[in-house]
């Protein structure tokens, strides 16, 4: 791995977006100046055929590119670094660990990718031995229990068998069966980042080293954030459960998986969150969000398969004040009602987690993706002093309320943290950080120096980076906030929001969130809590 300097793009069009010209001999007797102003003449008559015979369509692509290429490339600042994990001096093993790694969200055009398709006929199986051992044992109530197991596995595989299927296809029960085997390779996936933290090939790689002296951040954590907020936030009926996550232990130096528990809560109304505690008080707890859910198929009487997956895209586009303020406002006083074990629960508000952290002396680490991110950044500056690092990746920028407000408390504890609070992750080719007013926090642009499978946005956008090979550059937030191509876009996106909040008011207001209606409500009790927070703190 080397340190590199940002190359420069050559402002020239492609070849195949200039008109033709034509070249003619010069004469003998004519002057260097009278031949230039002649070919000059030439070209602009030229010119003027060409966009008069093709309607200006060149112009337009070429307007359009320049355009969207201020979109998706971020105005970066310092030197970069370039992280290689493929070499051909490692072993065989090494290469197969390797790959493990970039397995990892695989995307795939069908319903399920290679490695949820593997692990669902490897649980079929072993499900299928459990209940012939069971049968072998006369223990009847395993066998139903087993069965009731299997069976949504069986129907998933034959469902996704056709190749025009999509999980906008899926049923509850589809759904169901998808997220116990997405929450199995979430496990081994963390398994996997454990055997590779503390072996000491991947550490002569030096990326964690390196990602330390040049941005001071911690690679390994960012990575683990990352799978977080791109695997575990997405999955439900994870409340109660465990999972081990590699943990840095101070005194021998090495990682060890130690075990946290799930706890399921809310923001805004139905927006899920995942609390990630373990019983060791020395540790941060982890507080996931999770991003805008896609998959919005509603069963016979009307409830979502995925929790919150209509209120996610109504929070992108509703809200034209700033995508995150009304929901956070909500969540610091609303203590949500969940089902657990076939009762109903109250769940604590955001400010009563924060609260007992607060007490304990415990900082979180946040972490999300894309909306998730958007409330990272927002969240980090509502519990700045609770916080240990927020890690926000392809997310959208805050408003300028919340910017102004970052900005007084980095000036309030100038000198006094030594690493970064805030780190943001954009990817190169990636339109959602180009929304939002305003972009806070430390950013860096990451591009990956090996082909992806598709270079779609959708593709860009939900994909982890952090375990490929990727070049990775700070991003220069002044010059960024100041492009008028982000000014573009919020003012597209408010635009946008208020002809969604329209039509939704006049053909169905119901589909309207409680934290939007009854907004100015909870601004005051949100701001009565915080003059409470403060004085106590």
């Amino acid at each position: 791995m080397s340190s590199i300097a940002p190359t420069e793009r050559s402002g020239m069009c492609p070849g195949w977006l200039c008109p033709p010209r034509e070249s003619d001999p010069v004469e003998d007797n004519a002057s260097p100046d009278s031949d230039e102003r002649h070919h000059a003449a030439k070209d602009n008559r030229n010119r003027m055929a060409w966009h008069l015979l093709t309607l200006g369509i060149p112009l337009l692509i070429q307007t359009f590119s320049m355009f969207f290429e201020g979109l998706i490339r971020r105005e970066k600042t310092e030197l970069s670094l370039r992280v290689r994990f493929k070499s051909p001096n490692h072993s065989l093993k090494q290469i197969a660990s390797l790959m493990k790694l970039h397995l990892f969200n695989e995307i795939a055009d069908t319903a399920l990718n290679k490695a949820e398709e593997n692990k669902a006929v490897q649980l079929m199986n072993r499900l299928i031995n459990d209940i012939e051992k069971a049968k072998a044992s006369d223990n009847l109530s395993d066998v139903e229990s087993y069965r009731e197991k299997l069976n949504p596995i069986i129907c998933l595989l034959e469902k996704c068998r056709k190749l025009s299927i999509t999980r906008k296809d899926f049923d509850g029960e589809n759904w169901k069966a998808l997220d116990l085997i997405d929450f199995e390779l979430a496990k081994e996936h963390f398994e996997h980042l454990h055997n590779l933290f503390n072996s000491f090939w991947f550490l002569k790689l030096g990326v964690r080293t390196s990602m330390k002296l040049r941005f001071n951040v911690d690679y390994h954590e960012a990575l683990v954030a990352e799978s977080l907020s791109l695997s575990l936030a997405y999955i439900e009926g994870l409340d109660g459960k465990t999972i081990e996550i590699p943990v840095l232990d101070q005194k021998s130096r090495k990682y060890q998986l130690v075990p946290h528990k799930i706890r399921e809560t809310r923001l805004g109304d139905a927006l899920p969150c995942y609390v990630l505690e373990s019983e060791n008080n020395q540790l941060p707890p982890w507080f996931i969000v999770r991003g805008t859910q896609y998959y919005t198929g509603a069963s016979a009487d009307g409830k979502e398969y995925r929790t919150g997956g209509l209120e996610s895209i109504l929070a992108d586009a509703l809200d034209h004040e700033c995508i995150t303020r009304n929901i956070i406002n909500k969540s610091l006083v609303h203590r949500p009602i969940v089902k657990q074990d076939n009762t109903y629960v109250q769940r604590e508000s955001l400010s009563d987690i924060f609260q007992q952290w607060h007490d304990k002396g415990k900082k979180a680490i946040l972490c999300g993706h894309s909306l998730g991110g958007t409330l990272v950044n927002a969240l980090a500056v509502e519990f700045y002093g609770d916080v240990k690092t927020a890690y926000a990746f392809s997310a959208a920028g805050v408003s300028l309320e919340t910017a102004t407000r970052w900005d007084q408390l980095k000036k309030e504890q100038e000198g006094l943290d030594g690493h970064p609070k805030l780190v943001n992750f954009d990817y190169e080719g990636d339109i959602i950080p180009a929304g939002g007013r305003r972009l806070i926090g430390m950013h860096l642009a990451i591009e990956p120096l090996a082909q992806l499978v598709s270079n779609r946005i959708y593709v860009c956008h939900v994909r982890s980076h952090l375990n490929h090979d990727f070049q990775i550059q700070k991003v220069d937030t002044v010059k960024e906030n100041r492009k008028w191509a982000r000014l573009f876009c919020e003012q597209l996106r408010i635009i946008t929001g208020r002809c969604f909040r329209l039509l939704i008011a006049l053909f169905n207001g119901n589909y309207l969130p409680d934290w939007w209606k009854n907004r100015k409500i909870y601004r005051e009790y949100a701001a009565f809590h915080r003059l409470i927070r403060l004085s106590t703190q």
